[in-house]
């Protein structure tokens, strides 16, 4: 017992030394753009403190990593390195004061870092004119998740949108495959309805399908709803186009599509609901 417990004290401390990194990493964050509206009984706001960015962590990591992959992640949080850069949209029901919605927002007037730089190559799309805008890890809570959730945190991303003057929204939408056969079928379809972005974007080496991933799977082209999450199907629909290549990301088991909405053309409906 004693040598288990002896054992035992290195694990302590470098678990130990791992909370008070993460800890103080949280402590670190500084918001860009401070906002707070208040919608019937929820509140719509950028995180301004630490408890509200834990909150915003805590409710990715329920979504991401439990309900998503079946797993615990060390500190109950889903945490990298961009969200100390970006700022985070998070939709608060004040009757519950539960958290129930959030977007990580990455804006070219404060950083030059972003996460679909990691899966893909995008330097012409950078060299384009206008302030950028990326939005990520988006997720409503699992006992809300309704159209009206959506609508609240979508008026999020336009008060923000307006706030920093942006041109392009663009970021990552994941869809729930690892066949690069599917992955390819949705952009031919996009293809055709002329949905495929005018800059030249292609996944990074790491991102790349392998001649493994390509496999025999029942795929409807006429059912593209089944295959392609809502998110992304209003993204599309309010105007956006997406890279002529998906990325295979193996850490999410899933294909992730660079989306990019320009807003002098966005969709009429959207532009008067939340812009």
């Amino acid at each position: 017992m004693l040598l288990k417990s002896v054992a035992t004290k290195p694990i302590e401390k470098w678990h130990n030394l791992r909370h008070s990194l993460l800890n103080y990493k949280i402590t670190k964050f500084d918001p860009k753009v401070k906002f707070e509206d208040k919608v019937s009984k929820y509140i719509i706001k950028t995180a301004q403190t630490e408890d509200e960015i834990r909150e915003v962590l805590e409710l990715r990591h329920l979504v991401f990593i439990e309900e998503g992959l079946g797993e615990q992640r060390f500190g109950g949080v889903d945490f990298d390195k961009f969200d100390l850069l970006g700022d985070h949209i998070l939709v608060k029901d004040t009757s519950t004061n539960v958290t129930i919605g959030t977007y990580r927002m990455m804006c070219s007037l404060f950083t030059d870092e972003f996460y679909s730089e990691t899966e893909f190559h995008m330097s012409e799309f950078f060299d384009t004119f206008g302030t950028k805008l990326e939005l990520g890890r988006a997720c409503i809570h699992p006992d809300y998740r309704t159209g009206a959730s959506i609508n609240l945190v979508w008026k999020g991303l336009g008060r923000y949108s307006n706030l920093v003057d942006a041109r392009f929204m663009f970021g990552c939408s994941s869809v729930k495959t690892t066949n690069k056969i599917i992955a390819e079928a949705i952009t031919e379809f996009y293809r055709a309805q002329g949905r495929i972005a005018p800059w030249d974007i292609t996944a990074r080496r790491k991102f790349q399908f392998k001649p493994k991933d390509s496999r025999f799977e029942p795929f409807d082209m006429n059912d593209m709803s089944s295959h392609v999450p809502s998110l992304m199907q209003s993204y599309i629909a309010a105007g956006a186009m997406i890279g002529a290549q998906g990325a295979y990301d193996r850490e999410f088991r899933c294909t992730d599509f660079l989306t990019l909405l320009d807003m002098n053309t966005i969709a009429e409906k959207y532009r008067k609901r939340y812009l």
